[in-house]
């Protein structure tokens, strides 16, 4: 199976303005893609690839929720990455917390990996002036994904952010048992 990563930062202007540049991979089997635009897009966008996963898929009844104790895993772990930098942690945010569980069912229920959309996600749920987004495909596990977004420039700028301090994680497992993840971040 191929895995799909993408990442999106949007930094706000002083008048409150802001443009996200954004790129995405389309879950063909699986790739990794990214990309960074604070403003201004300073980044043009990386692939890279993932390994395989070991895990086989197991169908189910259509596209569920993670469990919480995953998500809460992708939290941890990015915090780890945050304090081997000498950076504060992230605080996990319920509102950002269901932005993410939002775009993660909307790009399964699709299935199509994009930042279409997310930063009204957000929005909706939050009135930060700084967020970010990074997005993934077919990752079996928290481990897995946070490994995969730490080995991508683009990814990793937004986890290690500095000006971010929140974050929200959402995964859906979609009914071929692949799952999407998004991790939306914000000042």
């Amino acid at each position: 199976m191929a895995r799909t990563l993408v990442a999106v930062v949007v930094a706000s202007l002083l008048l409150g303005c802001a443009r996200a540049a954004s790129t995405h991979a389309e879950p063909p089997e699986t790739a990794v893609a990214s990309s960074t635009s604070p403003s201004k897009t300073k980044h043009p966008s990386r692939h890279a690839h993932a390994p395989r996963s070991a895990r086989p898929p197991t169908p189910g009844d259509g596209p569920r929720t993670c469990p919480a104790s995953v998500r809460a895993a992708v939290v941890t772990r990015v915090n780890a990455e945050r304090r081997a930098a000498a950076l504060r942690p992230l605080a996990s945010d319920p509102r950002l917390g269901r932005a993410a569980q939002e775009r993660a069912r909307a790009m399964a229920s699709a299935n199509h990996l994009s930042h279409s959309g997310w930063e009204s996600a957000i929005h909706r749920h939050d009135d930060a002036s700084t967020i970010g987004e990074n997005v993934a495909f077919n990752y079996s596990s928290a481990d897995a994904v946070v490994d995969a977004w730490m080995r991508s420039p683009s990814h990793r700028a937004n986890m290690l952010g500095r000006a971010f301090h929140r974050i929200g994680v959402g995964c859906t497992v979609d009914a071929t048992a692949h799952m999407w993840w998004a991790q939306d971040f914000a000042d």
